[in-house]
């Protein structure tokens, strides 16, 4: 198996808050494997073959999130990360004594990114599913690829694929930050200080569909990072997955899984997408008590939820500027501490507002100012 083509793809940035980014798109280059699987009329699961840089830790995430195992098959696309891979898969059925596929009950085709863009992988994979449904031949699959990787287009029958089309920026807007503040209320504050200071996420949603589009829109509260990287969108509860959630640190997971809420020690907040809620673990109490600051950003955030007036772009760039304003404050505190680096003492030293030392600590140490 040969081995693909890992190139680098452009970065988009922002210009303090307006939501302006450089129109290079990220390069279709980006591609780095494909794989498709199939599960046989003996229910045996065959990885009958693959293209570029796929290692057999990323074969055996691909099974797992395939739903290939599954005695009721949940047809559908995902994406999320493995390590620093993007997995964009997608499965189908398929009726072995009207289809090429002889054999085959389902099967699932996934692609390998160093790149977040559902909307233009999602539509990549599905032409490959289809190609390969009707042919029953990865060299068309193969074809594809390659000719997206060298020209960023692909053609098969009526349908075309052209890169061009697809602007890596409306990815990122995709879904609501308004809908997302009306589904939360005022724990939309719990959300929003866990993401600022970097805190384990972990969100609990039992149909797919719905979590990964919910998921998608949390980097939105902390847009000045400009940063997806954090996103694991869809992640299993097994041994595998779990350890590289582990070496990640800082994440924001989602499950379909119920009983993720028991294991307690992999996150710091807990977001019940069918109860609405969102809960802090014991052992992160501490770092989310809140005080007036907290009660202010909060309200805001539900009174710019409820005008109808304001749009997402506007929510995102009126959050960016409070972001911004706490951060020129606490650049302020930290010229003002002797060394200029900020801890826990030092801050406390300043009187600030109850709870507000902890708080710009946990902040400091997100962005890199206490060392």
């Amino acid at each position: 198996k040969r081995q693909g083509i890992n190139a680098e793809y452009g970065i988009t940035t922002i210009s303090k808050i307006k939501i302006k980014m450089s129109t290079s798109l990220q390069r279709i280059s980006s591609l780095t494997g494909v794989a498709i699987f199939e599960k046989d009329t003996n229910n045996d699961i065959l990885n009958t073959w693959r293209y570029g840089l796929l290692d057999e830790n990323i074969l055996d995430v691909i099974v797992l999130r395939s739903g290939l195992s599954s005695v009721k098959l949940d047809v559908a696309f995902t994406f999320s990360k493995f390590k620093n891979e993007w997995l964009y898969i997608c499965t189908a059925t398929n009726d072995p004594a009207n289809s090429p596929l002889s054999r085959v009950v389902a099967f699932t085709i996934c692609l390998a990114t160093k790149a977040f863009c559902p909307e233009k992988y999602g539509t990549l994979l599905k032409m490959f599913v289809t190609a390969y449904k009707n042919t029953a031949n990865p060299v068309k699959i193969l074809e594809g690829f390659l000719e997206v990787m060298m020209k960023g287009t692909f053609e098969y029958e009526n349908l075309n694929f052209n890169d061009s089309e697809f602007d890596v920026r409306r990815s990122y807007t995709v879904t609501s930050i308004k809908d997302v503040i009306k589904m939360f209320g005022l724990e939309t504050i719990i959300l929003w200080t866990a993401l600022l200071t970097q805190k384990r996420i972990v969100v609990h949603c039992e149909k797919t569909g719905v979590l990964l589009k919910l998921i998608r829109a949390f980097p939105l509260f902390i847009w000045h990072r400009q940063s997806w990287n954090m996103l694991r969108p869809f992640v299993t509860l097994s041994e595998l997955e779990i350890t590289d959630l582990k070496t990640t640190g800082i994440y924001c997971a989602g499950f379909t899984d119920p009983t993720i809420k028991q294991h307690e020690d992999l996150y710091d907040i807990y977001v019940d997408v069918s109860e609405r809620s969102i809960s802090v673990a014991e052992h992160a109490k501490a770092d989310f008590m809140m005080g007036t600051y907290h009660k202010e950003i909060a309200t805001f955030l539900i009174e710019t939820s409820e005008d109808e007036s304001i749009s997402d772009t506007d929510t995102i760039k009126a959050i960016t500027l409070k972001i911004q304003d706490l951060l020129a404050k606490l650049n302020k505190i930290k010229t003002a501490i002797d060394g200029g680096i900020i801890t826990l003492n030092a801050l406390q030293q300043f009187k600030l507002p109850r709870h507000m030392d902890r708080f710009l600590f946990n902040l400091a140490g997100a962005e890199g100012m206490t060392a």
